[in-house]
């Protein structure tokens, strides 16, 4: 007859490091864990703002407000983790504009620009029309557009 083997565990009550475990283990997010992916998950529960960007040019990503430290994952739960910049607001005559105003359509593209592919030719030429003294361009998956300028 063997003997019975009793196993002890002990409740700190703090979870917060078998959560972070468990976020760490997931791969796939759904609707049922993305909550938790967010609260447990070091790379998105160090951030302030987190969101999730979708869109008809691939798969979701996070979006966090603040960078990346070298030490921290750049992919929660399969999903990569986009830094994107803060908001600015600027007041137009046809009301505030903010770099998420998708609503406000910039007659000089015909069309949305995919972040994920380089930009035309085209869309060189209308940056240029727009912005003739910038540098460049930053493109971020986020879909903003970050000009760049000459630091005076």
């Amino acid at each position: 007859m063997s003997t019975p083997l009793l196993l002890r565990v002990s409740f700190t009550g703090d979870s917060s490091l078998a959560d972070a475990f468990r976020a760490e283990s997931v791969t796939h997010i759904n609707k049922e864990n993305e909550q938790f992916i967010r609260t447990h998950r070091p790379s998105l529960s160090s951030q302030e703002d987190v969101c999730v960007s979708e869109s008809v040019f691939g798969e979701p990503v996070w979006l966090v407000s603040s960078p990346l430290a070298a030490s921290q994952s750049v992919f929660a739960g399969g999903r990569p983790i986009h830094y994107y910049p803060g908001d600015y607001t600027i007041e137009t005559s046809y009301g505030p504009l903010t770099p998420r105003s998708p609503e406000k359509y910039n007659q000089h593209f015909d069309r949305y620009i995919n972040p994920r592919r380089f930009l035309t030719p085209a869309d060189l030429d209308s940056l240029r029309e727009l912005f003739p003294e910038a540098v460049g361009a930053h493109l971020l998956i986020a879909g903003l557009l970050v000009i760049l300028f000459e630091e005076e």
